[in-house]
C-alpha cells in the first residue's frame, strides 16, 4: 500500500477507524455540497460542520476554553482543527481533561533515566520567544505542567499526525528539484550549522532565500519536523518556564498507524525513518548542553502513552475514534 492509499484509507473500517462511518450516517460531517468544494483543495481533508464537541459528545464545559486556545494562538490552527487529520485536534482531544482537573500520572524512561511524571496543567498553543518578537514564536501543541520525580516540570510535545506520512506541509516552498526552502533569519544558522553538518540523510543549505533542507540519499524525509523541532529547541531555551526554574523537557509525538504490525511496507518504514531523524536531531541538541532543558531522544506514540497513564481517562468517542 502506498502512501496515498493509506491517507485516503484512515477513516475506513479496515484500517481501525470504524467509528468514521457511524459519524458520516449520522451527518455529522459538512454537506456534499460544501465537501465538494474542500476536495478542490485536498481530496483526504474532511472537515466538521458540527462544533468538536458535539461530534465526539463532548459534555465537559471545560472544554470550549482548551477550544479557544488552541484556534486563538499563534500556530494558524484554526483552519486547521476542524480537519480530521489535525494533529492539533488530536492533542486537544487526548489532553484537554488535564485542564478539567483529571492528573495525568505516568512512568517513563527519558534518555536512559527513570522518571515518575505527575501533571495537573496543560497549556495548549504555548508560546516561546525564539529569537526577536518580528522573527517569530515557537508554538509547541501541548505544554503539561506538573512534576517530575518530585521536582517541578513542564513536558512540551509537538503532536504529529499525518504529517510524516505526507513527507511535507502545505506552506513549505518546493522547488523543481525537491528542496525545500524556509525564509529563516541568520541567526538561525549557527544552530544549524552546530546540529546538521553530516547529518544522516539530510543536508542543508544557506542562501539570501534562507534555509534549505532537503534528502542527501535519494529517500523523502519529512523535513519539516526537523525545522520545527530546532525552532521548539530555541524557544525552550528562551522560555520563560526556563528562566523560572523549571526543568523542560521537549519532546514528540507521533499516531501510528500500524501499531500492531512492525513488517508493514513501505508506510510503516515513513515512521521508522522519521523517529530515527527525530532522534539523531534530539541527541544533537542535547549534546549543546543546555541545563535544565532535556530533549526527549525517543519519539513517543499516542498508543504507547496512553496505554501508560492510569486513571487518566479519555472521551469514549475519543478513545473508539483513534482506538487509543
Amino acid at each position: 500500500m502506498t502512501t496515498d492509499e493509506l491517507i485516503r484509507n484512515l477513516k475506513s473500517e479496515s484500517y481501525g477507524f470504524p467509528f468514521f462511518r457511524k459519524l458520516v450516517k449520522e451527518g455529522r460531517f459538512f454537506t456534499s455540497e460544501i465537501r465538494r468544494d474542500i476536495e478542490k483543495r485536498s481530496s483526504d481533508t474532511l472537515l466538521f460542520n458540527r462544533h468538536i464537541n458535539e461530534v465526539f459528545e463532548i459534555k465537559d464545559p471545560l472544554f470550549e476554553e482548551c477550544y479557544e486556545a488552541v484556534t486563538n494562538g499563534e500556530g494558524d490552527e484554526k483552519r486547521k482543527i476542524h480537519s480530521l487529520r489535525s494533529s492539533s485536534l488530536l492533542g486537544l482531544l487526548a489532553f484537554y481533561k488535564v485542564h478539567s482537573g483529571q492528573r495525568i500520572e505516568i512512568d517513563r524512561t527519558i534518555n536512559g533515566h527513570y522518571v515518575h511524571f505527575i501533571f495537573d496543567k496543560v497549556v495548549f498553543e504555548k508560546t516561546n520567544r525564539v529569537f526577536h518578537p518580528s522573527l517569530g514564536l515557537s508554538s509547541i501543541d501541548v505544554a503539561l505542567y506538573g512534576t517530575g520525580n518530585n521536582e517541578p516540570c513542564v513536558l512540551y510535545l509537538e503532536s504529529k499526525f499525518t504529517e510524516y506520512l505526507e513527507g511535507k506541509n502545505m506552506n513549505e516552498r518546493y522547488s523543481k528539484d525537491g528542496k525545500v526552502t524556509y525564509p529563516i533569519s541568520g541567526k538561525y544558522t549557527e544552530y544549524y550549522h552546530s546540529l546538521l553538518p553530516n547529518f544522516p540523510g539530510l543536508s542543508y543549505s544557506v542562501d539570501n532565500k534562507g534555509i534549505c533542507l532537503f534528502s542527501n540519499d535519494e529517500k523523502q524525509h519529512y523535513c519539516d519536523g526537523i525545522k520545527q523541532i530546532i525552532s521548539h529547541y530555541i524557544g525552550a531555551k528562551n522560555s520563560e518556564d526556563l528562566f523560572k526554574g523549571l526543568k523542560v523537557y521537549l519532546g514528540t509525538i507521533l499516531f501510528d498507524f500500524y501499531p500492531s504490525n512492525s513488517n508493514v511496507d513501505p508506510d510503516k518504514k515513513l515512521l521508522g525513518d522519521y523517529c530515527l531523524l527525530y532522534s539523531e536531531i534530539a541527541k544533537r541538541m542535547n549534546s549543546l548542553g543546555q541545563q535544565n532543558l532535556i530533549v526527549i531522544e525517543d519519539a513517543w506514540t499516542y498508543q504507547d502513552f496512553f496505554a501508560n497513564t492510569g486513571e487518566y481517562h479519555l472521551d469514549p468517542l475519543v478513545k473508539e475514534y483513534y482506538c487509543l
